[in-house]
This record gives C-alpha cells, structure tokens and sequence, in this order.
C-alpha cells in the first residue's frame, strides 16, 4: 500500500533535496532516519504547514527519487535502511 504523499510535501521534498543534498558516491550511504529528520528539521524551520512526515512517506520520496535504499549492518545492532549515494549539507551531518 502506498503512503498519502500530499502534492506539497512532494514539492517540499524537492526543494528540501536541492538546497540540503549533494550527490555522492554510490557507496556512500546516509541513514534514513537522519534524513528524514533533517527534512522535518527544515519543513519546520521554513514554517510549512505540512506536518511530520513519516517514515514511509519519506521512504517513498527518496525511492520517487531515485535514490537507492540498502538495509546495512549497523554497529548498534539491527540493520538499518540508508540512502545511497546522498549526503546531507546541513547541521551536524557535514
């Protein structure tokens, strides 16, 4: 089943990825969960009125994207879904 992605918060997330992503390399990988709340971080602090996006929602967008998602092994115990080929530009993740 797919998620209910509102036209804006597609929208938003294009403008979030343009101003807030760079391209790297494929084997670069960003957790997902960083992404998503850097872009609920940035929905925020630009004042939209879109709510919290979940992690299906965000998921989806970045799959909308093009933007490969890989489960890897983390060092904290279960894998976690990332984001290939992405780094964010913003807060603590430079």
């Amino acid at each position: 089943m797919l998620p209910d992605i509102p036209p804006a918060l597609e929208d938003a997330f294009t403008v979030f990825r343009a101003e807030c992503t760079e391209r790297a390399a494929m084997t670069y990988v960003t957790p997902v969960f960083a992404i998503r709340a850097a872009f609920r971080a940035w929905i925020r602090d630009n004042g939209l009125p879109l709510g919290k996006p979940s992690e299906a929602q965000v998921n989806w967008l970045l799959d909308d994207a093009n933007v490969p998602l890989e489960k890897v092994p983390s060092r904290m115990g279960p894998r976690m879904l990332h984001a290939c080929g992405i780094r964010l530009t913003i807060g603590d993740t430079k």
